[in-house]
Protein backbone atom coordinates (compact mmCIF):
# COMPACT_ATOMS: atom_id res chain seq x y z
CA UNK A 1 0.00 0.00 0.00
CA UNK A 2 1.35 3.28 -0.91
CA UNK A 3 0.67 6.13 1.90
CA UNK A 4 -0.84 9.25 2.36
CA UNK A 5 -1.00 12.08 4.92
CA UNK A 6 -3.28 14.35 6.74
CA UNK A 7 -6.31 12.81 4.45
CA UNK A 8 -4.96 14.02 1.41
CA UNK A 9 -4.75 11.84 -2.11
CA UNK A 10 -2.03 9.25 -2.48
CA UNK A 11 -0.39 9.60 -5.24
CA UNK A 12 -0.67 6.01 -6.49
CA UNK A 13 -1.99 2.89 -5.41
CA UNK A 14 -1.67 -1.04 -5.87
CA UNK A 15 -3.88 -3.81 -7.02
CA UNK A 16 -4.27 -6.03 -3.88
CA UNK A 17 -5.44 -8.98 -5.66
CA UNK A 18 -9.17 -8.63 -5.76
CA UNK A 19 -11.37 -9.44 -8.67
CA UNK A 20 -14.98 -8.14 -8.91
CA UNK A 21 -16.64 -8.67 -11.67
CA UNK A 22 -16.66 -7.25 -15.29
CA UNK A 23 -12.69 -6.63 -15.25
CA UNK A 24 -13.26 -4.72 -11.78
CA UNK A 25 -9.87 -4.76 -9.79
CA UNK A 26 -9.35 -3.66 -5.96
CA UNK A 27 -6.80 -1.01 -4.96
CA UNK A 28 -6.16 -0.28 -1.03
CA UNK A 29 -3.76 2.79 0.26
CA UNK A 30 -3.33 4.20 4.03
CA UNK A 31 -4.46 7.90 4.67
CA UNK A 32 -3.77 9.79 8.06
CA UNK A 33 -6.69 10.52 9.82
CA UNK A 34 -7.33 13.57 12.22
CA UNK A 35 -4.65 11.81 14.63
CA UNK A 36 -2.04 11.14 12.83
CA UNK A 37 -3.39 6.97 12.77
CA UNK A 38 -3.46 5.54 9.78
CA UNK A 39 -6.25 3.66 8.36
CA UNK A 40 -6.96 1.77 5.42
CA UNK A 41 -8.95 2.87 2.08
CA UNK A 42 -10.50 0.39 -0.17
CA UNK A 43 -11.78 0.69 -3.70
CA UNK A 44 -12.02 -0.32 -7.47
CA UNK A 45 -10.99 0.35 -10.55
CA UNK A 46 -12.02 -0.81 -13.91
CA UNK A 47 -9.84 -2.06 -16.64
CA UNK A 48 -6.61 0.15 -17.16
CA UNK A 49 -8.45 3.29 -15.45
CA UNK A 50 -5.59 5.09 -13.07
CA UNK A 51 -6.09 4.24 -9.43
CA UNK A 52 -7.78 7.32 -8.19
CA UNK A 53 -9.82 6.94 -4.92
CA UNK A 54 -13.34 8.16 -5.13
CA UNK A 55 -14.46 10.87 -3.24
CA UNK A 56 -17.68 9.07 -1.60
CA UNK A 57 -17.09 7.43 1.37
CA UNK A 58 -18.02 4.37 3.80
CA UNK A 59 -16.53 4.14 7.32
CA UNK A 60 -16.04 1.03 9.43
CA UNK A 61 -14.54 1.14 12.44
CA UNK A 62 -13.02 -2.10 13.33
CA UNK A 63 -12.71 -2.25 17.65
CA UNK A 64 -11.64 -5.98 18.31
CA UNK A 65 -7.55 -6.28 18.95
CA UNK A 66 -6.14 -7.23 15.57
CA UNK A 67 -2.50 -6.26 16.18
CA UNK A 68 -0.70 -3.84 13.90
CA UNK A 69 0.26 -6.03 10.75
CA UNK A 70 -0.02 -4.62 7.99
CA UNK A 71 -0.99 -7.63 5.90
CA UNK A 72 -3.74 -8.81 7.88
CA UNK A 73 -5.71 -5.25 8.51
CA UNK A 74 -5.11 -5.08 4.66
CA UNK A 75 -6.66 -8.48 3.94
CA UNK A 76 -9.55 -7.53 6.24
CA UNK A 77 -9.80 -4.21 4.99
CA UNK A 78 -10.04 -5.56 1.39
CA UNK A 79 -12.50 -8.53 2.68
CA UNK A 80 -15.05 -6.11 3.86
CA UNK A 81 -15.06 -4.08 0.52
CA UNK A 82 -15.29 -6.76 -1.36
CA UNK A 83 -18.40 -8.21 0.72
CA UNK A 84 -20.09 -4.51 1.15
CA UNK A 85 -19.34 -3.49 -2.46
CA UNK A 86 -19.08 -6.25 -4.67
CA UNK A 87 -21.48 -9.31 -3.69
CA UNK A 88 -24.52 -8.01 -4.66
CA UNK A 89 -27.29 -9.91 -7.00
CA UNK A 90 -26.84 -7.74 -9.61
CA UNK A 91 -23.51 -6.45 -9.73
CA UNK A 92 -22.74 -2.95 -10.13
CA UNK A 93 -19.77 -1.02 -10.43
CA UNK A 94 -19.18 1.04 -6.79
CA UNK A 95 -17.96 4.56 -6.73
CA UNK A 96 -17.19 4.46 -3.40
CA UNK A 97 -14.49 3.89 -1.40
CA UNK A 98 -14.56 1.95 1.91
CA UNK A 99 -12.50 3.42 5.28
CA UNK A 100 -11.21 0.99 7.74
CA UNK A 101 -10.15 2.52 11.02
CA UNK A 102 -8.60 0.26 13.90
CA UNK A 103 -10.00 1.59 17.58
CA UNK A 104 -9.36 -1.49 19.48
CA UNK A 105 -12.00 -1.62 22.16
CA UNK A 106 -13.79 1.53 21.56
CA UNK A 107 -17.32 1.72 22.61
CA UNK A 108 -20.07 3.06 19.76
CA UNK A 109 -19.68 6.35 21.65
CA UNK A 110 -16.21 6.37 20.95
CA UNK A 111 -16.26 5.79 17.16
CA UNK A 112 -19.26 8.11 17.08
CA UNK A 113 -17.02 10.82 18.65
CA UNK A 114 -14.00 9.85 16.44
CA UNK A 115 -16.00 10.38 13.19
CA UNK A 116 -17.26 13.49 14.16
CA UNK A 117 -14.12 14.55 14.74
CA UNK A 118 -12.71 13.20 11.97
CA UNK A 119 -15.23 14.89 9.67
CA UNK A 120 -14.81 17.92 10.59
CA UNK A 121 -10.62 18.01 10.71
CA UNK A 122 -10.83 16.50 6.93
CA UNK A 123 -13.82 18.79 5.41
CA UNK A 124 -11.33 20.69 2.93
CA UNK A 125 -9.63 17.34 2.03
CA UNK A 126 -10.31 15.91 -1.43
CA UNK A 127 -10.60 12.32 0.90
CA UNK A 128 -12.68 13.97 3.45
CA UNK A 129 -15.54 12.01 5.36
CA UNK A 130 -19.08 11.78 3.17
CA UNK A 131 -21.38 8.93 4.10
CA UNK A 132 -23.72 11.33 5.43
CA UNK A 133 -26.83 12.46 3.30
CA UNK A 134 -29.84 14.31 3.32
CA UNK A 135 -32.96 14.06 0.61
CA UNK A 136 -36.85 14.48 0.69
CA UNK A 137 -36.98 10.87 1.82
CA UNK A 138 -34.27 9.74 4.23
CA UNK A 139 -32.26 12.16 6.11
CA UNK A 140 -29.50 10.66 7.34
CA UNK A 141 -26.50 12.63 9.45
CA UNK A 142 -24.03 10.08 9.39
CA UNK A 143 -23.60 6.33 8.80
CA UNK A 144 -20.75 4.01 10.08
CA UNK A 145 -20.24 0.58 10.87
CA UNK A 146 -19.28 -1.32 13.59
CA UNK A 147 -17.01 -4.33 13.85
CA UNK A 148 -16.23 -5.89 17.28
CA UNK A 149 -16.03 -9.25 16.36
CA UNK A 150 -14.01 -11.42 14.22
CA UNK A 151 -16.42 -13.41 13.33
CA UNK A 152 -18.16 -11.08 11.23
CA UNK A 153 -19.40 -13.14 8.07
CA UNK A 154 -21.28 -15.31 10.51
CA UNK A 155 -22.79 -12.77 13.11
CA UNK A 156 -23.09 -9.18 11.08
CA UNK A 157 -21.59 -6.30 12.32
CA UNK A 158 -23.24 -2.99 14.28
CA UNK A 159 -24.62 0.05 11.92
CA UNK A 160 -25.47 3.33 13.31
CA UNK A 161 -27.22 6.05 11.70
CA UNK A 162 -26.77 9.00 13.82
CA UNK A 163 -27.08 12.86 14.00
CA UNK A 164 -30.60 12.88 12.14
CA UNK A 165 -32.14 15.78 11.02
CA UNK A 166 -34.91 16.22 13.90
CA UNK A 167 -36.47 19.32 12.42
CA UNK A 168 -37.24 17.47 8.86
CA UNK A 169 -38.54 14.13 11.37
CA UNK A 170 -40.36 16.42 13.15
CA UNK A 171 -42.28 17.99 10.32
CA UNK A 172 -43.25 14.09 9.11
CA UNK A 173 -44.92 13.01 12.31
CA UNK A 174 -48.06 12.57 12.79
CA UNK A 175 -49.57 14.22 16.11
CA UNK A 176 -49.61 11.00 19.08
CA UNK A 177 -46.51 9.49 17.41
CA UNK A 178 -43.35 9.46 19.62
CA UNK A 179 -40.90 11.91 19.32
CA UNK A 180 -38.56 10.53 16.99
CA UNK A 181 -35.29 9.22 17.32
CA UNK A 182 -31.92 11.08 16.04
CA UNK A 183 -29.78 7.86 16.53
CA UNK A 184 -30.60 4.46 14.96
CA UNK A 185 -28.69 1.13 15.65
CA UNK A 186 -28.79 -2.28 14.74
CA UNK A 187 -26.41 -5.69 15.60
CA UNK A 188 -25.93 -8.42 14.09
CA UNK A 189 -27.02 -7.18 10.73
CA UNK A 190 -25.87 -9.09 7.63
CA UNK A 191 -22.76 -7.74 5.68
CA UNK A 192 -24.20 -8.85 2.24
CA UNK A 193 -27.23 -10.01 0.56
CA UNK A 194 -27.20 -14.26 0.26
CA UNK A 195 -27.65 -15.61 -3.13
CA UNK A 196 -31.21 -15.56 -3.78
CA UNK A 197 -31.62 -12.02 -2.23
CA UNK A 198 -32.54 -9.95 0.76
CA UNK A 199 -36.51 -9.84 1.66
CA UNK A 200 -37.97 -8.85 4.86
CA UNK A 201 -38.00 -9.64 8.01
CA UNK A 202 -34.48 -10.19 7.74
CA UNK A 203 -32.19 -7.35 8.55
CA UNK A 204 -31.65 -4.91 5.53
CA UNK A 205 -28.22 -6.14 5.10
CA UNK A 206 -24.84 -3.52 4.72
CA UNK A 207 -24.51 -4.29 1.08
CA UNK A 208 -27.59 -3.36 0.20
CA UNK A 209 -27.71 -0.53 2.22
CA UNK A 210 -24.38 1.11 0.83
CA UNK A 211 -25.78 1.40 -2.53
CA UNK A 212 -28.92 2.74 -1.08
CA UNK A 213 -27.31 5.08 0.44
CA UNK A 214 -25.09 5.91 -2.29
CA UNK A 215 -28.05 6.62 -4.41
CA UNK A 216 -29.64 8.95 -2.57
CA UNK A 217 -26.69 11.20 -2.16
CA UNK A 218 -24.56 13.04 -3.82
CA UNK A 219 -23.46 9.80 -5.97
CA UNK A 220 -23.83 11.22 -9.19
CA UNK A 221 -22.51 14.34 -9.21
CA UNK A 222 -19.17 13.05 -7.39
CA UNK A 223 -19.35 9.74 -9.55
CA UNK A 224 -18.90 12.40 -12.76
CA UNK A 225 -15.91 14.51 -11.29
CA UNK A 226 -14.44 10.80 -10.38
CA UNK A 227 -14.86 9.49 -14.22
CA UNK A 228 -13.75 13.17 -15.53
CA UNK A 229 -10.63 12.84 -13.33
CA UNK A 230 -9.95 9.03 -14.21
CA UNK A 231 -10.75 10.10 -18.24
CA UNK A 232 -7.94 12.78 -17.68
CA UNK A 233 -5.28 10.47 -16.18
CA UNK A 234 -5.41 11.88 -13.12
CA UNK A 235 -3.81 9.69 -9.99
CA UNK A 236 -4.25 12.59 -7.67
CA UNK A 237 -6.74 15.05 -6.40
Amino acid sequence: MEQSVGGGPPRMAKSVGGKGPRGISTRSVTIADHNSAEFISVFSVFGDDPPLPPLFSFQIYVTFPIGTDSNQREQLSVSLYESTALKRSKPSFPFWRLDVHFIPNATKDACLSYYREDKQARKDKPLRVMSGYKDESTPTGGVLILLDHEEWEEKGVGVVYFDLDKDFLEADRAPGEPEPKLELHWDAVPVCSPKEGWSPPNLYPVNERFWDLYCRGPGEYLQEKLEEARNEGKTEW
